[in-house]
């Protein structure tokens, strides 16, 4: 009879890994019945070993991304407002020139564009204001954080609007 190995953690895992049938099992009268009690102990701790290693990966994928504090978008608490002055200098910089290529796109590409392309071209410019070495961290936040850039795009359509440097 086969000496079946439930684990449930990491340590367990590798406890069932060193454990072996005990020495009392019952020894097989036919040598087929051992070799088929040693494939299913070795089948249990494998089958073992695979569940916790797709828990393991399951959890690591599960963690969000911890983005630098000079890549976060500063809300004032007073008035629950975002202005381009509260911002990390490094954030600030990167406003400012999406705004300055706004102006450039909307001096050479399109002066009036409707309101289906307007977010784009402020994505677009976005973008190419982060391709700097120094915004490298806020560049990779724009491409994977929907809501980070919809609140960028929101904050330089108005700061344009307004004429905000």
């Amino acid at each position: 009879m086969p000496h079946n190995v439930v684990a449930t953690s990491q340590d367990s895992i590798q406890d069932a890994a060193t454990t072996s049938v005990p020495s009392q099992a019952p020894v097989a009268a036919n040598p087929s019945q051992a070799t088929v009690a040693a494939v299913t102990l070795q089948a249990t701790i494998d089958a073992t070993s695979v569940q916790a290693s797709t828990a393991t990966s399951i959890q690591t994928t599960c963690i969000q991304a911890t983005w630098p504090a000079e890549t976060d978008i500063v809300v004032n608490p007073i008035t629950n407002r975002v202005t381009l002055t509260t911002q990390h200098p490094l954030l600030r910089t990167v406003i400012q020139e999406a705004i300055e290529n706004l102006r450039v796109s909307l001096l050479f590409d399109d002066a009036f564009p409707n309101a289906i392309v307007t977010p784009l071209a402020i994505r677009e410019c976005l973008m190419s204001a982060a391709d700097n070495p120094k915004a490298l961290m806020v560049k990779m936040r724009l491409t994977s954080d929907e809501r980070y850039l919809t609140t960028m795009i929101r904050l330089v359509s108005l700061s344009f609007q307004l004429g905000c440097d």
